[in-house]
């Protein structure tokens, strides 16, 4: 820093203004000499106040270079720029290398701490200012000159060095932790670079990079000194933390195979010993170990676990455990109630009955779990027969002791059986006897029936024609028995068995009739009867033989009746057919010209007779009388058919001749002039074509229409055929 010395400027005489304590300092970013880049920062106070425009002149000997004005670099935070500071406000004399500036000021009021910056600059001082330093406040005439308002000199400056170097690089605190098994640990680190605004003298420091540090914190300080003896420090902390927990080992488990530790005898627990384990670390003293449970407690029942927690000064914590197991193999003490014997329950194949259960204890002080076999609670009910019921009473342990009683129930009941109702049964088909089935009789027992016998015979028997009494025994398997009885009644309701001899016989109309008169044995309507006990008498038939039947079919039923009046019936079956054709006569042939004008003939005749043994159903022609009938031959053909379907049929011919000849036309008799200058008339005509009943086949002129006609008189023919060969002509003249 330039030590600030306050300037007073003297007021020029000329000039109505004064500027009493009008003050100042500079400083400058860099005091290494040559060095470019230097940022020069003034302030001033203004005396009084000024509103019109102003310029301040400076000229510096310890800077050079035009610069450049900062406006907003200022000297410290109570200072303030200049009003309407801008960059473009700095000039400079380049033929002296910058100085002096001008800087365009605006209006100043008193008290206010002004300030600004030169940037860009050279620094021309290292150790302090040998000549003074001119410093004007004034304004430019129009003529370019600058005219001061007031002139003062600024001492000689001093340059002090109140700077102290610093540190770039300080480390923050390291922290390591204690290498395996010891106290201490190496640590390393980059060290810090001391620089300063004029140079370094020394520097030291108390410890260096890969020295070894104990346990706990240690600082580390750097210390840089200038020829000044102004120093800095760097200062961080090393701080080796113990992070390694106590060795410790923990004494294996007890109480596993081979090493059982049992219930003290009559007790739930055991108390239980072990040799106590010695714990070290890596930093010595403050150990503390702990177990939970302690040695020598009393342990319980099962399995529990010790752990060991060993901590060292440094809260390293260290725990394992071991399991210490105490066995319980003392047996509970159980004791059963007494034997029982019992007769069933009514309809029951049991006996319910009750019992206080067993009494139990164990060493462990819990009650034992108590199971039988098999699992019953009182009450309950036992079969027939004898039943052991075992108990076991079991500690938590699994240790398990037994006793038993036993139950005996006595079966003094008879089964109950009830037998089907009474059979009636017809005879099997064709037999004199009928084999019956029936469901067996349901019984039960209150155990079980172990045989159920009929007598006679069981279901599925043959049984003859009468009554039958058939009894079951049930029997149990304590050999109380009880029976029942039912009745078997075979009847014959089996009808006679008919069958006719011939089946489907067809019979024809008797000759002219409507009917046929049949004898059934000659026409094989016979019968057959078959019955399983046997029949009595011949069949009857209805109607009776020499009966007549119309056309169709028909049934005669034969009856027969058996020795217990059962009836036996059949109905034979037999068709009547009608074979014989109808009859029918047709009239003579017909022979008959064709109408006038037309190409056919109306003709007529009597209608034929049919007749038929039974009745004509249909009779038809080809053609009805009145038909119109075409030139030539026709024949008309008659269909009869009865209602059987029998057909016959009769046919005549009707010949119609055509002897009408064609209508031919001729024009008038034509008289026509020469045609002009010629002895000869081209003659044309028109007339109507000729007409014919059946048709016209040809028509000619002798001379055709059109045609040149010599002088005179000519004849001119037309003729007409008809279709048949009948030929018509008529004549005129043509007189040219």
């Amino acid at each position: 820093v330039i030590s600030a010395n306050r300037v007073d400027l003297s007021l020029d005489q000329k000039d109505a203004f004064t500027y009493k304590t009008f003050q100042g300092e500079a400083k400058l970013s860099s005091y290494t000499g040559g060095v470019s880049g230097v940022t020069s920062t003034f302030y001033f106070y203004a005396g009084q106040p000024f509103s019109a425009p102003s310029t301040l002149y400076l000229n510096l000997s310890f800077v050079s270079g035009t610069g450049s004005l900062d406006c907003t670099t200022l000297y410290d935070g109570s200072s303030t720029a200049p009003p309407g500071c801008q960059p473009s406000d700095l000039g400079s004399s380049p033929s002296e290398n910058g100085n002096p500036y001008y800087i365009s000021l605006g209006p100043l009021t008193t008290g206010v701490k002004y300030s600004f910056s030169i940037t860009g600059l050279t620094n021309e001082a290292t150790s302090g200012l040998s000549s003074t330093q001119a410093i004007k406040i004034g304004k430019y005439t129009s003529g370019g000159v600058f005219e001061p308002w007031n002139t003062a000199t600024l001492a000689a400056w001093t340059l002090i060095d109140n700077q102290n170097p610093t540190f770039s690089g300080c480390p923050s605190d390291i922290s390591v932790n204690t290498a395996a098994g010891t106290n201490t640990q190496v640590a390393t680190w980059t060290p810090p670079t001391a620089s300063d605004n004029l140079a370094v003298t020394s520097v030291t420091n108390s410890h260096s990079p890969g020295d070894t540090f104990t346990f706990g914190t240690t600082q580390v300080t750097y210390t840089a000194y200038d020829a000044s003896l102004n120093q800095a420090t760097c200062s961080f902390n090393v701080i080796v933390s113990d992070i390694e927990p106590p060795t410790f080992t923990c004494p294996g488990n007890m109480g596993g195979p081979g090493d059982l530790v049992d219930t003290d005898p009559g007790m739930p627990t055991a108390v239980v010993s072990w040799t106590l384990p010695v714990a070290t670390d890596n930093v010595p003293g403050g150990i503390t170990v702990v177990a939970v449970p302690a040695r020598g407690s009393s342990f319980t029942i099962g399995t529990t676990t010790v752990t060991y927690t060993v901590s060292d000064s440094s809260n390293n914590v260290f725990t394992c455990n071991f399991q210490v197991t105490v066995s319980d193999r003392e047996a509970p003490v159980i004791t059963c109630p007494p034997n029982q014997a019992l007769n069933n329950d009514a309809g029951q194949p049991s006996a319910s009955t009750t019992w206080s259960l067993p009494t139990t204890s164990d060493n462990s002080g819990s009650s034992p779990s108590l199971s039988s076999s098999p699992a019953v609670t009182s009450p309950h009910a036992f079969n027939v027969g004898s039943t052991a019921v075992v108990y076991t009473a079991t500690d938590g342990s699994g240790n398990s002791a037994t006793c038993t009683f036993t139950v005996t129930v006595s079966d003094v009941e008879a089964p109950v059986i009830t037998c089907p109702a009474n059979i009636n049964s017809p005879t099997d088909p064709g037999l004199a006897i009928a084999v019956v089935f029936w469901n067996p009789p349901v019984s039960s027992d209150n155990v079980a029936v172990v045989s159920l016998t009929p007598s006679p015979v069981g279901p599925s028997s043959s049984f003859s024609l009468g009554t039958t009494t058939v009894t079951y025994t049930a029997l149990d398997a304590a050999a109380n028995a009880r029976t029942c009885s039912f009745t078997v009644t075979v009847v014959d309701q089996e009808a006679p068995v008919l069958t006719c001899n011939t089946g489907g016989v067809i019979l024809n109309t008797d000759p002219g009739q409507a009917f046929a008169a049949v004898n059934y044995a000659a026409a094989g309507l016979t019968v057959t009867a078959v019955d399983n006990v046997g029949v009595v008498g011949s069949p009857v038939a209805s109607p009776p033989s020499n009966t007549q039947f119309a056309v169709g079919s028909h049934n005669v039923v034969y009856t027969v009746l058996d020795s217990a009046g059962n009836t036996g019936t059949v109905s034979c079956s037999f068709t009547v057919q009608d074979i014989e054709n109808p009859t029918v006569s047709c009239p003579a042939p017909v022979t008959q010209n064709s109408d006038a004008g037309l190409p056919t003939a109306t003709v007529t005749w009597t209608v034929p007779a049919a007749n038929d043994n039974t009745a004509v159903a249909t009779l038809t022609s080809s053609f009805n009388p009145g038909a119109a009938f075409p030139v030539g031959t026709t024949t008309v053909i008659y269909n009869v058919t009865d209602i059987y379907g029998n057909l016959a049929s009769c046919s005549f011919d009707v010949t119609v001749s055509d002897n009408e000849i064609p209508v031919v036309s001729c024009p008038a008799n034509i008289v026509q002039s020469t045609d002009t200058g010629l002895p000869t008339a081209v003659v044309s005509w028109s007339v109507a074509v000729a007409t014919d009943n059946l048709g016209v086949a040809s028509e000619v002129e002798s001379i055709a229409s059109g045609t040149v006609f010599s002088v005179g008189i000519t004849s001119v023919t037309r003729t007409a055929i008809d279709v048949t060969g009948l030929v018509a002509t008529c004549t005129f003249t043509v007189n040219v």
